[in-house]
């Protein structure tokens, strides 16, 4: 799959600056500067400092057959709110675990650490978003044994403050989590031990596959599952930017089009994305809205989605916000950033059903009325 990296500037602190393989799709690197106290694999890499994937058949595939076409509601259904917090874990070297962190106490040390980085002038995040794509299906195409090495080598070298994967399975999490670099840098929102008691979905949230966010800045971690396959994870980071802002991090993958109702399912999920955070922007206080009505009441949050959108450049467009600023045409107009390229790579010839290349991989960026950040550059690689 592709990856996509996004750079995000803001107040005094680095934004997003990623890379990643390209497995899948193509990889999208942004970066994005402050508007006042800062600065901003599958198949390509593309400079925008988030990373993402590319498509290939995912466990969606067969759902349904033998059954009759589940009628399609003439409109999505209002947004469900997202409150299920999740633990957060970190590296301990003495006890030789991953912990969960106070968030709290979190906060307050790198609060320093954020100031110290203000004052020297620091002004960038970097981001990176991969579609690592999972081997649940085809595996004997997928050369995951082979390709697995490669994603982490590349990860490592992204350097990214932030960095969410797509179609991680356990397998893959548990290689990830014992390289040496990711305990010494990174946050991360999922180990491979689920919660005790809890099965499924309950105890996991890459159950059997999901997103994994990790951050070099500790960050409270809001899990929503729209089905059983698909999910959203939000990372919400109380402390990086200036006045108490906050910057909010959803990692999607959104429903592939092996699903008869995608288009509907899409457009449900985005909408209850962007209601979530409405809802978390505001402290849960008014319930969040989405659509015309909830545009441009997030005055307290930035945020910066990435990952794996799961639809072309089209009609569909029109499902994501008006606000929100679409980085890679925003930055290279006229180029079609394909991130699922089958005339560049050979796994998305080979899983695509269509044979067509489009750029399903994405990195926006949602910026309050105060908005404090902005792109600074978005690349693919991989």
């Amino acid at each position: 799959r592709d990856s996509s990296v996004t750079g995000v500037q803001t107040c005094a602190l680095p934004i997003l600056n990623p890379r990643f393989l390209d497995t899948w799709e193509v990889t999208h690197h942004t970066r994005t500067a402050p508007t006042e106290l800062g600065e901003g694999k599958g198949q390509e890499g593309i400079a925008a400092e988030v990373g993402q994937e590319a498509k290939r058949s995912g466990p969606e595939q067969g759902k349904g057959r033998g059954k009759k076409p589940r009628a399609v509601p003439a409109k999505p259904v209002e947004p469900k709110k997202i409150g299920v917090e999740r633990p957060v874990y970190k590296w301990e070297e003495e006890g030789h675990r991953w912990r969960v962190i106070n968030v709290v106490e979190e906060e307050e040390a790198a609060r320093g650490v954020c100031e110290r980085m203000k004052d020297n002038g620091k002004s960038e995040l970097t981001f990176a978003t991969w579609n690592v794509l999972f081997d649940l299906y085809q595996p004997e195409l997928i050369k995951t044994h082979i390709r697995v090495p490669v994603i982490l080598d590349i990860l490592y070298h992204t350097d990214a403050e932030i960095v969410g994967l797509q179609e991680v399975t356990v397998p893959f999490l548990e290689k990830l989590l014992a390289e040496d670099w990711v305990r010494r840098r990174y946050y991360v929102s999922e180990i491979t031990i689920p919660e005790e008691g809890k099965e499924g979905r309950e105890g996991s949230t890459i159950h059997p596959s999901g997103q994994v966010l990790l951050a070099r800045y500790p960050f409270r971690l809001h899990f929503h599952a729209f089905n059983y396959h698909k999910s959203v994870v939000i990372g919400e980071f109380p402390s990086l930017f200036p006045g108490e802002r906050k910057l909010m991090v959803p990692v999607v993958h959104l429903t592939s089009e092996k699903s008869k109702s995608c288009v509907w399912q899409r457009k449900t999920q985005l909408n209850t994305i962007f209601g979530a955070i409405e809802q978390l922007g505001t402290n849960n206080n008014d319930g969040g809205n989405d659509g015309e009505e909830g545009k441009g009441k997030c005055s307290s949050v930035d945020c910066v989605m990435i990952g794996d959108f799961n639809f072309k450049d089209g009609p569909e467009n029109q499902n994501i916000r008006a606000d929100c600023l679409d980085v890679w045409p925003a930055l290279h107009p006229g180029d079609p950033g394909l991130t699922f390229d089958v005339s560049k790579n050979s796994l998305a010839y080979i899983t695509s059903s269509s044979r067509l290349s489009r750029r399903f991989d994405r990195v926006l960026i949602l910026a309050g009325k105060e908005g404090s950040c902005k792109p600074l550059r978005i690349e693919m690689f991989a």
